[in-house]
């Protein structure tokens, strides 16, 4: 039995699975600096167990306390451009959700994220 609360919580780590392939989920993440107290923010891809694959979005934060771990987005009293940053990132995991679909079974999820660019 599903709580009606769970509805209304947001959707961080989507996980999609088709049959016969391997559990694929997409998150984000932000790495930091001990000399910088800027911050870039990542997407990490898991394809079933031990494949991950972490990319750099080419987005930056001035400060890492702009960033909300549990959303996986900019917090929105930040001075960055936190709606544009958080379109763009729902963008890109729509973007990589999609592939997920098209991938063939002796085929890495990396492989057709390349060859859709």
């Amino acid at each position: 039995m599903h709580s009606l609360d769970n509805a209304y919580k947001p959707n961080v780590s989507t996980q999609v699975s088709t049959q016969n392939l391997p559990l694929m989920t997409a998150s984000f993440f932000i790495r930091t600096s001990k000399n910088n107290p800027t911050a870039s923010i990542c997407i990490r891809i898991t394809e079933g167990r031990g494949q991950q694959y972490r990319f750099n979005t080419g987005h930056r934060l001035l400060k890492a306390s702009s960033w909300n771990k549990n959303t996986q987005s900019v917090r929105t009293v930040a001075c960055e451009s936190y709606d544009l940053i958080n379109l763009q990132l729902r963008r890109l995991k729509a973007h990589v959700e999609s592939k997920a679909e098209l991938r063939i079974e002796n085929c890495s999820f990396f492989f057709v994220i390349w060859l859709s660019y």
